[in-house]
């Protein structure tokens, strides 16, 4: 009978003891796991859905007088609304506009914003509002060089960067020197800024007027196209291509700038390390720091499953296990009783 309780007392206490391994081994299972994905993720490993493309726009259009002769019923601005709006129906895609003027001067009436901003608050149609052809001169160089200030400070590192340019007459600034300067200023040092940034720059002449070989210089050299638009209905296929040319090009890596911060050598501490600071979570090489405990973490919890996939299997040992011998003393007890009892 105390052998039959000793074994059913160790089995349970067994039992017990199973169960509490099994939960820390699900403890360590789960701490190995996030700890593992914690670091994959931080090295750019673990998996994931597929993310919309971001693509960044800047429409660069003329605002001169002359563009209401070719343009009279205002379809420039319907062909850049349409090209936002399907632009934002595009779920693989997340886009952002914005929008230059340019006459005598140049100027930024719409900041690269989301076009799915832009299209349901009707900041886009404010901003088309100005576009009313209204203006004296063409500095379209001036507009080039905004366009690209307001992708280089604002654009996204991981975008497609495109400038559409639309005009329908040649540089004009009111000075024939200053309009070949700005000319070779466009075609050299601007046009050199967009093909190092991976920008490219779209033209679309609106008459036979337009400087469609400045145009097209620029689209060349940047590795994007140019069209020719003589009747204001054809804006509209004309724009569709541009965003399925910006859509399949390739995403150029481009590179931050250098701060002061950055190019200084590193100051030297002489204080002591603190051995009590924890690894920089902030990047992919801290993080792999982390990455041997995952893995002790992950081996602990098999270890522990596996020892106790049978959590009823050292009760039964127990159970089965025999009795000890009786020692000399309860020998002696069993003697004595067997002579009482023997006739």
């Amino acid at each position: 009978m105390g052998a039959r309780a000793n074994a059913s007392g160790d089995a349970s206490t067994m039992k017990t003891l199973a169960d509490r391994m099994h939960r820390v081994g699900s403890i360590f299972v789960g701490a190995g796991l996030l700890c593992a994905v914690v670091v994959l993720a931080s090295l750019g490993l673990a998996p994931h859905a597929n993310a919309a493309q971001p693509v960044d726009v800047v429409f660069v259009l003329d605002n001169s007088g002359s563009m209401k002769t070719n343009d009279p019923a205002f379809l420039t601005r319907r062909a850049v609304a349409d090209f936002a709006r399907t632009l934002a129906e595009d779920v693989e895609l997340d886009g952002r506009i914005g929008i230059v003027l340019f006459d005598e001067q140049a100027r930024l009436v719409q900041a690269l914003t989301p076009v799915t901003e832009v299209v349901s608050n009707d900041v886009l149609s404010r901003a088309l509002a100005e576009l009313d052809f209204s203006g004296q001169r063409t500095n379209s160089p001036a507009a080039i060089e905004r366009a690209l200030y307001e992708l280089r400070e604002h654009g996204r590192d991981s975008a497609r960067q495109a400038i559409v340019f639309l005009s329908d007459g040649m540089i004009d600034t009111g000075d024939a020197q200053n309009d070949l300067e700005v000319a070779r200023w466009l075609r050299e040092d601007l046009a050199g800024e967009s093909e190092a940034s991976g920008i490219q720059i779209f033209g679309i002449a609106f008459t036979d007027r337009a400087d469609y070989q400045l145009m097209q210089a620029l689209a060349r050299r940047t590795h994007a196209k140019y069209y020719r638009a003589y009747e204001a209905s054809e804006l509209a296929a004309v724009v569709k291509d541009v965003l399925a040319t910006v859509e399949e090009s390739p995403v150029v890596e481009r590179a931050a700038e250098p701060s002061s911060a950055e190019t200084s050598p590193p100051a030297v501490s002489s204080a002591p390390l603190d051995p009590t600071q924890a690894p920089n979570l902030d990047s992919g090489s801290g993080l792999i720091g982390w990455l041997p405990i995952a893995l002790l973490l992950v081996a602990g919890a098999v270890y522990f499953r596996r020892r106790n996939l049978n959590p009823t299997r050292g009760a039964a040992h127990s159970a089965k296990r025999p009795a000890p011998p009786p020692s000399s003393s309860t020998r002696e007890g069993w003697s004595a009783k067997q002579e009482l009892h023997s006739p």
